[in-house]
């Protein structure tokens, strides 16, 4: 979420931190079926502007029972999240003359104000050149500047 709203400028980033953690902490998530604020505090936390209001009370759900049902729905959660992980998983073929994105690893510079944490997650696009083994390959930059081996975990195709 942060990575998509900072500008190309990510010295100021941390000017925002409060309101991605209200963000994060008051919406309802798939696998729990219930906020993080919810859970551990017992209700839903207010947001900006509404500080002032009475507090409400938890709404007829004792809170061992709201934890009790998050760990269930945790545990479909991961049952339900294991089957499209283990389909992507098995079906990655790529093939000489596909053209793929590679996964980037930059490192973060604070004299050039650049954070990898906001950087872009993928670079290119690459064109597989050759096959290594099974499982690495030979890629080359569509401009043919940048030549490297990559195992297929760091390749994503382009469609």
């Amino acid at each position: 979420m942060l990575c998509c709203f900072v500008a190309p400028d990510h010295a100021d980033w941390d000017k925002y931190v409060s309101e991605f953690m209200f963000a994060l902490n008051s919406f309802k998530h798939d696998a729990t079926k219930f906020s993080p604020s919810k859970l551990f505090l017992g209700r839903d936390i207010k947001g900006p502007g509404e500080w002032m209001e009475m507090l409400q009370d938890v709404g007829g759900v004792a809170h061992k029972d709201m934890l009790a049902a998050a760990g269930k729905n945790m545990g479909k959660q991961r049952e339900h999240n294991k089957v499209p992980f283990d389909k992507r998983r098995s079906k990655v073929k790529v093939t000489i003359n596909d053209r793929v994105l590679l996964k980037s690893h930059p490192l973060s510079n604070l004299k050039r104000n650049f954070s990898a944490k906001l950087a872009p997650k993928w670079r290119g696009p690459f064109i597989v050149k050759a096959q290594l083994s099974p499982v690495n390959f030979v890629i080359e930059s569509e401009e043919g500047s940048d030549k490297r081996i990559a195992h297929v975990e760091q390749l994503k195709l382009i469609l």
